[in-house]
């Protein structure tokens, strides 16, 4: 009994940093959701960079809880504590050691929370498809660990890199040619449903566009975009992270004949590569859970260095938690202040409900929290979208038919022409001046434009 305890405590506990820290509620996370269940097509209608499943969950959710701040958390808390879980149990199984995966869970409530974990992102939501995944595999159920992560791949792109990983342990485990059909099965029995409802919404070509052809034709060439430079920091806690790893295997180097280990290190050769091509820490998620499957497999197989690592990795999780508490802790959900809940208010008070507007430099869940509708299509206010060949003159040739009534604009911020914040639509921003009149100020720096 106390054993449940136990686990059930540490859920608790990171569920109590969560609660207390600030979270990210990504525009896009709300948006895109809402738009779903305002009759906007996916990537037809609007631009989706990632698969569709997330944003299709979470518009199911949304229908019931509403598309409050705590909806959100809910549903993004819900994904990190079921990956909670599934790092107990891959632990568990594959050392056969209760403690080892209690006190590795616990290390990872620490990096996930306080290494930008507190959110909710396809990066996130994609961790419990690749761990359930992982964990059925390793009990041999191949058929629906290719259902799962089908179903990463259908949240996040790069979860088709994960296959890789768990075909080649196949391979190791020499296990029989109609076993890893069984695998392969899965996979396609997860995304062939997904092809045939983008066939039949006529948005299949543009789910291609937006989600491989775009980004690996145009926006790797958009500057800024490519951001794979770290900073001191960031080089910092990554070596902390990963240097007792390497200090273990170069002491103790049979450990790279191990094929749960090599299974884990290719695990986690494709969770940094999936960080490309923008390096954050809450894109380095799905390799932080990875880390800690091997560290806790390091603690099973070499006893004798458990005390160095102990030793190293404590100092290092109490000083990201202190940094972690004196930054974060009790601020406001991020795009969920005050000033743009008011924001919302002003917007809703100024339109009628059934008027299309249209938000330029602004977070897209205005359009959630004032409850109004962009005209189709809609595109967010990002450089690589807008500069692709056309996509500026496609716009405007399907808003000519149904314009919208009102535009709130936000003046560019200083910087890069590129940058989030300055860039400005050159083409949209015309057609804007052309057709509308700047009527008043109605937040520092954001202005009421109606049409003429």
């Amino acid at each position: 009994m106390h054993r449940k305890f136990s686990l059930i405590a540490i859920l608790f506990l990171h569920l109590f940093f969560l609660k207390s820290l600030q979270f990210t509620a990504w525009p896009e996370m709300t948006a895109f959701p809402y738009l779903l269940n305002h009759g906007f097509v996916t990537y037809r209608d609007m631009v989706h960079a990632y698969p569709p499943l997330l944003i299709t969950v979470l518009s199911l959710i949304y229908k019931f809880l509403s598309y409050s701040q705590d909806a959100v958390k809910i549903s993004g808390w819900s994904f990190i504590l079921i990956s909670d879980f599934l790092i107990f149990l891959i632990i568990k199984k594959i050392t056969n050691k209760f403690q080892i995966g209690i006190i590795s869970l616990l290390g990872y409530v620490f990096l996930q929370t306080f290494l930008e974990g507190n959110m909710i992102w396809p990066d996130l939501a994609i961790i419990p498809f690749i761990l359930a995944s992982v964990y059925l595999v390793l009990n041999k159920k191949y058929f629906f660990s290719g259902i799962l992560i089908g179903l990463a791949f259908l949240t996040k792109q790069t979860g088709a890199l994960f296959i890789i990983p768990i075909f080649a342990f196949l391979i190791l485990e020499k296990e029989k040619n109609k076993k890893i059909a069984r695998y392969v099965v899965g996979v396609f029995v997860a995304i062939i449903p997904f092809l045939l409802i983008l066939i039949r919404q006529n948005s299949f070509l543009d789910f291609l566009n937006w989600t491989i052809i775009y980004p690996s034709k145009y926006w790797i060439r958009f500057p800024g975009y490519v951001q794979t430079q770290l900073n001191l920091k960031q080089i910092l806690i990554i070596a902390f992270i990963f240097i007792p790893i390497a200090f273990a295997v170069f002491l103790h180097n049979k450990i790279l004949k191990d094929k749960i280990f090599l299974f884990l290190f290719l695990l986690l050769l494709v969770g940094i590569i999936s960080v490309y091509p923008r390096f954050s820490f809450f894109h380095f998620q799905s390799a932080i859970a990875i880390t800690i499957l091997i560290y806790g497999y390091l603690f099973a197989k070499i006893k004798n260095i458990s005390k160095f690592l102990f030793i190293f990795i404590i100092p290092f999780l109490l000083v990201i938690t202190y940094f972690g508490i004196k930054k974060d802790w009790n601020k406001q959900t991020r795009f969920f202040e005050n000033n743009n809940i008011v924001l919302a208010s002003i917007i809703e008070n100024k339109t009628q409900k059934d008027e299309k507007i249209y938000l330029l430099g602004l977070p897209a869940n205005l359009y959630v929290l004032s409850n109004r509708l962009p005209p189709k299509p809609w595109l967010d206010n990002f450089g690589w979208y807008f500069e692709i060949p056309q996509i500026q003159e496609n716009t405007l040739e399907s808003w000519k038919h149904d314009p919208p009534v009102a535009i709130f604009w936000q003046n560019p911020q200083s910087g890069p022409w590129y940058e989030i914040g300055s860039y400005q639509p050159q083409k949209i921003t015309n057609w804007i001046k052309k057709n509308y009149n700047r009527e008043k100020e109605i937040q520092k720096g954001i202005w009421m434009w109606i049409k003429k």
